[in-house]
């Protein structure tokens, strides 16, 4: 089976190469027998991953780049040539031996079952996409690129079970991982010791101290040392801009600030980190949604075969063409609404399959923030804004309102700095909520009571900047670690 499946590969690689034989040039080249974009890109530029470049100098004279003439003169990228030193044969393969992978557009796809989630293989014969579905709490998918001699990995899982299950996955492929792409899932430095860890300037700052670090630290508080978030979050390591190649795989990243994009060109497919075709977004106002249909039209014209996300199995253009048609209607409903719940009820009817409800509800919360309707049920004076935590004896946390006027807070559900505007719907639109005691800025509950313990400004200053899971005694409201330190004591 496996020769036939070479001897397959051999035959579609004939379809995208020409036949007849001449030298290569440093600034051009002419098209010999044998030839495809992959190994003309091999011998001049030193890695056949980078046949898109050729294809984009020459795209008035190639237009399908798996049909390419003998005697045809290839412009070749100047800067990168590498002019060539011998003769190409006249023969190029040895007929008792199989031939080299070649590229494929379209990927053949399999699926296997892992002891903790599954793997989907996208496979372009040359180049595999290894998308990992792990299946925990947070359903978060990472990825690997593997070519013949190295893979990349996108992103990293988040708990131990699927981080162990995803290292010993790399073992199984019979090559080193060296290097990573990390933005919005950089847990687990443990796992990628030793590797470089690529990622934008913004991404790097936001990983160490910005919006990333708070929400990937109010996830460990939230689930534990299982999420491993608290000392062993990753750190981008290697600063990167622009189009980077990366174990013979080129990359092109699209700068977001604290976010970025990733292309993989030969994939043609790109990395972002929420997509999700039939679920409910965040969206903070119209501006916001501009913003997002501007990247999505951006994907419609690169065309993009795939976009892989953190969230989702890998998405088609439909998704994309879905999510602008949401994006827009939504932008319609809230020029055609006054109020938080005639915007969620005519959302509802226009998507009725759409999963994401609570961020349906976040939307309306930060698009109508004067919703007059919820902020007459609110006693607003002293109010304290409740996020479940169900973690280590809590069940509660609360938010008093003093906390908002701190420099530096983030959002744990949109992972940016709260606006005002959301601060405000916060304050009328919620209906979880306790009345704080004068002083207090952060106030928990004992789980499964209705006890609530609250905390003063220092207090609640070692609570957030403390990177340990946190006990919380029932009887006192005293918090400890789990070596007994005492963190922080209730107010009396």
């Amino acid at each position: 089976m496996k020769n036939r499946r070479r001897i397959l590969t051999a035959v579609v690689a004939l379809t995208a190469c020409a036949a007849v034989s001449t030298t290569a040039l440093a600034a051009e080249y002419t098209v010999a027998k044998g030839d495809c974009l992959w190994k003309i890109a091999q011998k001049q530029l030193g890695s056949g991953a980078r046949w898109t470049e050729i294809y984009a100098a020459n795209k008035s004279s190639v237009r399908d780049p798996n049909q390419i003439q003998i005697g045809q003169v290839l412009q070749i990228p100047g800067d990168t040539a590498v002019p060539s030193q011998t003769v190409v044969p006249t023969q190029t393969a040895v007929p008792s031996q199989p031939a080299a992978p070649q590229h494929r557009t379209q990927p053949t796809v399999t699926e296997m079952t892992l002891n903790a989630g599954s793997v989907t293989v996208y496979d372009y014969g040359d180049m595999k996409l290894h998308a990992y579905a792990t299946g925990d709490a947070l359903g978060d998918e990472s990825y690997i690129v593997e070519t013949a001699a190295a893979l990349v990995g996108i992103e990293l899982p988040a708990f131990t079970t699927e981080l162990d299950v995803w290292k010993t996955y790399i073992g199984t492929l019979g090559k080193p991982m060296n290097d990573i792409f990390l933005c919005d899932h950089a847990t687990g430095a443990s796992y990628v010791e030793g590797m470089k860890v690529y990622g934008t300037q913004g991404a790097k700052e936001s990983v160490e101290s910005g919006s990333t670090y708070a929400t990937t630290q109010g996830l460990f508080e939230t689930f534990g040392s299982d999420f491993h978030g608290g000392d062993n979050m990753a750190h981008i390591n290697t600063v990167v801009s622009g189009t980077v190649t990366v174990g013979g795989i080129q990359f092109a990243l699209i700068d977001h600030g604290e976010t970025y994009d990733l292309e993989i060109p030969a994939m043609n497919v790109v990395y972002t980190h929420m997509l999700g075709k039939t679920s409910h977004s965040i969206m903070t106002s119209t501006a916001h949604m501009d913003s997002m249909l501007a990247i999505l039209r951006n994907y419609q014209s690169k065309g993009y075969a795939m976009i892989l996300s953190s969230h989702a199995s890998p998405e088609g253009q439909d998704a994309v063409t879905e999510k602008i048609a949401y994006v827009t209607h939504a932008k319609e409903l809230v020029a055609g609404n006054s109020n938080a719940a005639g915007f969620t009820a005519a959302m509802k009817e226009a998507f009725p399959a759409y999963t994401g409800e609570n961020y349906l509800d976040m939307t309306a919360g930060y698009l109508f923030p004067d919703n007059s309707e919820t902020a007459d049920t609110a006693d607003t004076t002293n109010w304290a804004y409740a996020f479940q935590f169900n973690n280590a004896g809590i069940g509660t946390i609360y938010y008093a309102a003093p906390y908002f006027d701190q420099e530096g807070i983030t959002n744990p559900a949109t992972a940016a700095l709260y606006t005002a505007e959301e601060i405000a719907a916060i304050k009328a639109g919620s209906d979880s909520y306790q009345t704080a005691p004068e002083g207090a800025l952060m106030g928990m509950s004992v789980a499964d009571t209705d006890t609530v313990y609250w905390y003063d400004a220092q207090s609640t200053a070692a609570i957030t900047s403390h990177s340990d899971a946190l006990a919380l005694d029932a009887a006192t409201g005293t918090l400890t670690t789990e070596g007994g330190e005492i963190v922080a004591e209730a107010m009396r």
